[in-house]
């Protein structure tokens, strides 16, 4: 499959459309898609779920990505290359943490005013496109920038609570869990290690150094994150999600499930929409 490319460092256009012009489309960068309106459905690395007007997603090169749409849809979409990324300093490591959100059909932005916050964003951005002016470039920059911040701070519930370190790659080893979480054949001591150059008897130690936690904690504890996200925000029913976590049947997932929680995923879901 062909990936789609930028030749500048950034993007910022405004769309209004019915369909999806192309399908399972991967790209050479990272892309945000605000949506201003509309209804229908985000496909990401065919996981679906229903989309709505403030959702926020951030495509990963890891991803394959469409939308179903069901009726006309407005989206201001926000493409960034690697050269844009290593121009920016303000977070360390930014590339990495943005591909935390690898395997994210849902919005990103979780916390109520920060997704108050992307909306304004999204609007200044807008306006920025329809109304050329001096200086516009420099204010998308500026724009950008800020959503990026709040993504990044949505985006790092998904990291080690006490990941401080400047190791480049204890980063690159979270970032290969987070995106092959699914499977978990490649997550073995012995694999991860061929990978990244460390014995499989030292790679838990420095995991631990490094994060505060074992490997095998941390690979459990971003599973079951993702498993509340697709309960909370996502319409699959269980044995969808437990066939898309590879779990062997729904009662296997739900075993894992519960032994963390204290409660099965239909009950949790119950629960938390009575909130």
């Amino acid at each position: 499959m062909a990936r789609e490319n930028i030749y500048q460092p950034f993007e910022v256009f405004y769309e209004r459309v019915d369909c999806c012009p192309l399908q399972n489309r991967l790209f050479n960068f990272f892309e945000f898609v605000f949506v201003i309106s509309g209804e229908g459905y985000h496909i990401v690395n065919e996981s679906k779920n229903s989309l709505k007007e403030g959702d926020l997603y951030l495509i990963t090169p890891e991803d394959t990505h469409s939308f179903d749409l069901t009726s006309l849809s407005e989206f201001l979409v926000i493409r960034i290359n690697t050269e844009y990324i290593n121009q920016y300093n303000g977070i360390n490591h930014l590339e990495s943490v943005l591909y935390y959100a690898s395997h994210l059909a849902t919005s990103i932005i979780t916390d109520s005013e920060d997704k108050e916050l992307v909306k304004q964003l999204a609007h200044c951005l807008v306006q920025t496109t329809q109304h050329p002016k001096t200086y516009n470039c420099d204010l998308q920059r500026q724009y950008i920038n800020a959503m990026m911040i709040i993504a990044t701070r949505n985006l790092t519930s998904y990291t080690p609570q006490q990941l401080e370190s400047k190791d480049e790659r204890i980063l690159e080893i979270v970032a290969y869990i987070q995106q092959n979480i699914y499977n978990l054949k490649q997550l073995t001591a012995q694999v991860i290690g061929d990978r990244f150059g460390l014995a499989p008897s030292y790679i838990g130690s420095y995991f631990f150094n490094q994060c505060g936690e074992t490997m095998q904690q941390y690979i459990t504890s971003y599973r079951l994150k993702l498993l509340k996200h697709r309960l909370l925000f996502s319409d699959y029913r269980i044995g969808e999600i437990a066939q898309e976590f590879y779990f062997t049947d729904e009662s296997h997932a739900n075993k894992f499930f519960k032994k963390h929680e204290g409660l099965s995923m239909s009950a949790f879901r119950k629960a938390q929409r009575k909130l």
